[in-house]
């Protein structure tokens, strides 16, 4: 049985989701992080298998169908 864990937040939040992704990765849960920042601040969150970047569209239903059918954690992350 597999599953992830999706996380939104703020910028200023960011110590806190990346220490929701470690206790995920602790249980072997994917993760994926949706922020609307853009790229350029992506190296905060190396540590998120997915991290979907921009505002919520076709992208946003494409990682719920890839989750449903793997729920694995990604050799590398997913953007």
């Amino acid at each position: 049985m597999g599953g992830a864990v999706l996380v939104s937040g703020m910028h200023i939040q960011r110590q806190q989701m990346n220490d929701i992704c470690r206790r995920a990765h602790a249980f072997d849960l994917a993760v994926a992080i949706r922020r609307s920042f853009g790229q350029r601040l992506s190296g905060y969150y190396p540590s998120f298998d997915y991290l979907h970047v921009g505002e919520l569209a076709i992208a946003t239903n494409d990682l719920i169908a890839r989750l449903a059918h793997d729920p694995s954690r990604p050799e590398q992350q997913v953007v």
